[in-house]
């Protein structure tokens, strides 16, 4: 019996060496390690969401700076493409300008009453000499003299207009005053320039 009872007596002291020594210290281990796991995984969460944050912060700064160079890039298409709209419209207006006055200052009745208006407003300035009257080669001369007043002709020096080496419409001369009036198509485009397209431009280019 004493044989036996010592034997549970040295299981006994074994099993609570191994308890103390082994088993113990592993399950502190194992509690440390699941402590620090924890630990480690709130640590990840917490970075995790600052990443994420981060991230879209970042995501958000990118849009918006995409979106910027986007709309400048759009807004500087869109001037320049107003830009170049007006240019065309500035020069078709020019163009179908040039072919009206071109294709009216070619017409005698058309030149015959400029210079008769223009005579008119010479001797409302009470000067009463000779003129030359001078028209471009694009128009009949004969015919515009057909078409003058006889008291008109008889201002003329020639008592004829002279056609001479001008774009258009009508340049007079009065002799011995050093005094020119021109009505030339370079002139009448200039002053129809001026005071067209001023509502022209209203109309068309007022942003």
């Amino acid at each position: 019996m004493k044989t036996l009872e010592d034997g549970r007596t040295r299981i006994q002291q074994i099993s609570d060496e191994i308890r103390k020594n082994v088993i113990d210290p592993s399950k502190k281990e194992s509690q440390k390690i699941i402590e620090e796991g924890e630990q480690r995984k709130a640590e990840l969460i917490v970075e995790g969401q600052r990443e994420k944050e981060r991230l879209i912060k970042e995501a958000h700064n990118q849009i918006a700076q995409d979106k910027n160079i986007f709309e400048s890039a759009l807004e500087q298409a869109s001037k320049q493409s107003i830009e170049s709209l007006k240019q065309q419209i500035t020069h078709l207006f020019n163009s179908e300008l040039q072919n009206m006055l071109s294709d009216s200052l070619s017409e005698p009745a058309i030149i015959a009453s400029i210079i008769g208006a223009l005579v008119k407003a010479i001797e409302k300035d009470g000067l009463d000499t000779d003129l030359v009257v001078v028209v471009a080669k694009s128009v009949n001369a004969e015919e515009v003299n057909k078409l003058l007043a006889k008291r008109v002709l008889q201002k003329l020096q020639k008592q004829s207009v002279e056609v001479g080496d001008i774009s258009g419409g009508v340049k007079i001369t009065v002799q011995g005053k050093n005094m020119s009036v021109s009505l030339t198509q370079d002139d009448i485009k200039k002053l129809l320039a001026e005071h067209l397209r001023k509502d022209f431009r209203k109309m068309i280019f007022t942003s």
